[in-house]
């Protein structure tokens, strides 16, 4: 049976204004980019309880990533961050799609937002998104990307409450172990940056790829 996916790639302009949110009261956010920041600990925690490898925190930071988190001013039992947001510079490999993702021209890709459950309707994933709007335009980056399924519109709501628009979408077809594929810009005015996976042009803008990792 065909698999079908739809998959929005966000674009916003990081040079835009960006107006002031504060953190809701009993929050406060970290920006850590090497273990021995502030936050770490914390970020880390989070990241172990939902099963991530016990170096991964640390991995993503060597390579270049940075993340924003989300902790109670009031530490819990568990001491661990309550949301996170993470953005890199880098070509990044995103496996729900199977595609590298390159955030050209001079952008930042925001990735891995998460909110705990217990902590959702407090708008914390928009606190992030607007935290790591801050730090690309301090870096001097021209866009900042995001990516997700169409069917998930609390993340849509908070990536569009920070002014990110629909600049392309990627639609994908599995069978049988192969991919077929359609990005379609949707903005003439914004990037949608550089997606990449070993595969074969076809007629129609549509690329067949097979099994292996991109």
């Amino acid at each position: 049976m065909a698999r079908r996916q739809t998959t929005l790639i966000l674009t916003r302009d990081a040079r835009g204004p960006i107006a002031p949110l504060e953190a809701p009261a009993g929050i406060r956010v970290v920006y850590v980019v090497r273990p021995g920041d502030e936050g770490f600990a914390e970020l880390d925690s989070l990241c172990r309880s939902y099963d991530f490898p016990a170096s991964w925190v640390a991995d993503m930071l060597a390579t270049g990533a940075e993340a924003f988190a989300a902790i109670p001013v009031d530490p819990s039992p568990s001491l661990r961050a309550v949301a996170a947001g993470w953005l890199t510079r880098k070509p990044f490999y995103v496996d729900e799609i199977g595609y590298t993702f390159t955030p050209v021209p001079e952008g930042d890709y925001y990735f891995g937002d998460f909110v705990e459950p217990a902590w959702r309707g407090r708008k914390l994933q928009r606190l992030l998104i607007h935290r790591r709007l801050e730090a690309s335009a301090a870096a001097g980056r021209l866009w900042a990307f995001s990516m997700m399924r169409r069917d998930n519109p609390a993340s849509l709501r908070s990536y569009q409450a920070e002014q990110f628009q629909p600049a392309a979408r990627l639609r994908t077809m599995r069978v049988a172990g192969l991919g077929l594929d359609r990005l379609v810009p949707l903005h003439p005015d914004f990037p949608h940056g550089w997606l990449f996976t070993p595969g074969w042009d076809m007629p129609f803008s549509l690329r067949l790829r097979g099994r292996n990792r991109g």
